[in-house]
C-alpha cells in the first residue's frame, strides 16, 4: 500500500491546509464516499478521520491514478497525514542529531508539550499547526546543529539549519 501512496503523490491535487480539510470532509459522505482512504500509509475508513488530529488531507481523483494498481485507480484516493505522525517523523529526525534530545524524549515518554523549540533563533508556539510544519519540513541535510539547554528555566531545543546550497 505504501507503494501506491508514494506513487500517487505525484499526481496529487492539492489545496492550502484548512480549506483542503474542509472541502475533502465536507465530501467524505458524498463525492469521496467509496474512495479509498490511507490514515499514515495504512488503510483505513472515513469513521476513523477525526478532523482536528488531521495534519494534511489530500484527494486524488481517480483519473489521476493512472499506471497504479488497478483496484485502486477505480476509486478515488483520500491521503491523510496526522498530526501524531508528524510528530513522530521530526521527533526521529532530531533524536537521530542529538542523543541529549533522544534522551529527554525517552524520559519523557515522547512527550514534547513542555519543551521549546528554536529553529534558527525563531522560538516556534508549543503544540500550534507552525510548530509541526516547520519541524516536519526540516531536512536532515540542511540541519547544522540540534542542542537541548535550558533557556530562562525551560528546556529548549535549540535547531540550526544552513539555507545555502
Amino acid at each position: 500500500m505504501i507503494l501506491l501512496v508514494f506513487g500517487a503523490l505525484t499526481a496529487r491535487a492539492q489545496w492550502p491546509v484548512d480549506s483542503a480539510k474542509r472541502k475533502v470532509f465536507s465530501e467524505l459522505d458524498t463525492k469521496y464516499k467509496d474512495a479509498l482512504i490511507v490514515v499514515d500509509g495504512v488503510p483505513s475508513n472515513a469513521a476513523q478521520i477525526s478532523e482536528n488530529k488531521v495534519f494534511d488531507i489530500i484527494a486524488i481523483d481517480k483519473g489521476k491514478l493512472t499506471g497504479l494498481y488497478t483496484e485502486a485507480s477505480q476509486h478515488d484516493l483520500i491521503v491523510v497525514t496526522t498530526k501524531a505522525a508528524v510528530k513522530i517523523h521530526y521527533q526521529k529526525t532530531l533524536s537521530a542529531l542529538s542523543l541529549d534530545y533522544r534522551n529527554y524524549l525517552d524520559t519523557n515518554h515522547n512527550d514534547d508539550s513542555n519543551l521549546q523549540y528554536i529553529l534558527n533563533s525563531q522560538a516556534l508556539k508549543s503544540g500550534s499547526e507552525e510548530q509541526l510544519d516547520r519541524l516536519y519540513k526540516l531536512s536532515p541535510e540542511k540541519i547544522t546543529n540540534v542542542s537541548l539547554t535550558t533557556v530562562k528555566g525551560k528546556k529548549t531545543l535549540i535547531i540550526d539549519i544552513n539555507f545555502d546550497e
